[in-house]
């Protein structure tokens, strides 16, 4: 065993000597190709790939989706939710940590006709829906126990996510070729060490030993809870 490792480490260090060698006469040449890579791959791939993501379409609500539905349920929860909702942490955080005392009626208006409907409020009027929004803050003020002041606050704004360009940054090309080197690299050694990958729902997890074991069909006893009776039956 010893023999082995070092001859293994001998190997190793003869491999990267012999590419010293090699490399290291035309390092100042392969910087400048490498600079090159870096630049054609910000120009060619990321820049059209962050144009790409950030664009949204329209219309770009989900299919199916009721409005209106989700908006009850979301007043159900802020009415039902044990020691009730915290709406002055809510209303702060959707709105970049502002005051909810800056808030007026305009700007929460804006943001449920954003968050339930996918829309601007001048969309909701063009769809005759324009008394909506109003009437989604009267509900929301009973059930927040709270009273808005009319009118807008132009120095306040919510968090729109699927309206604002995506928040990403450049990363060079090294970086995504280091972590991806990484990855396979760590895979390489679980699967040398006897774990086996599985996928499931598009994600992909490692198991060891588990292929050996004869699965038992689970039947609940009486101490067991209706959770885990759902999880027998299903």
């Amino acid at each position: 065993m010893v023999t082995t490792g070092v001859l293994g480490a001998a190997s190793l260090g003869l491999i990267a000597y012999t590419l010293y060698l090699i490399i290291w006469p035309l390092r100042w040449r392969l910087l400048l190709v490498w600079a090159v890579v870096e630049a054609l791959f910000f120009v060619c791939v990321f820049l059209p790939r962050y144009e790409r993501l950030s664009k949204q379409p329209q219309p770009h609500e989900p299919p199916g989706h009721d409005a209106m539905r989700c908006w009850r349920r979301f007043l159900r929860y802020a009415t039902e939710v044990p020691g009730g909702m915290d709406h002055v942490a809510y209303s702060s955080g959707w709105f970049r940590g502002a005051d909810p005392s800056q808030l007026k009626r305009g700007n929460l208006e804006e943001f449920v006709a954003y968050g339930f409907w996918y829309r601007s409020l001048q969309q909701m009027r063009d769809a005759g829906l324009g008394d909506v929004p109003g009437q989604m803050v009267d509900q929301l003020q009973a059930a927040w126990g709270c009273s808005l002041e009319p009118g807008y606050n132009t120095d306040v704004s919510f968090l729109g996510h699927l309206w604002e360009p995506l928040n990403a940054s450049w990363r060079p090309l090294a970086f995504y070729l280091l972590t991806e080197g990484a990855g396979h690299g760590g895979r390489a050694l679980l699967r040398r060490w006897g774990f086996r990958r599985h996928h499931h729902s598009g994600l992909a997890y490692f198991t060891l030993g588990l292929d050996k074991q004869h699965r038992q069909p689970a039947v609940p006893d009486r101490g067991s809870s209706s959770f885990t009776a759902c999880l027998s039956i299903n």
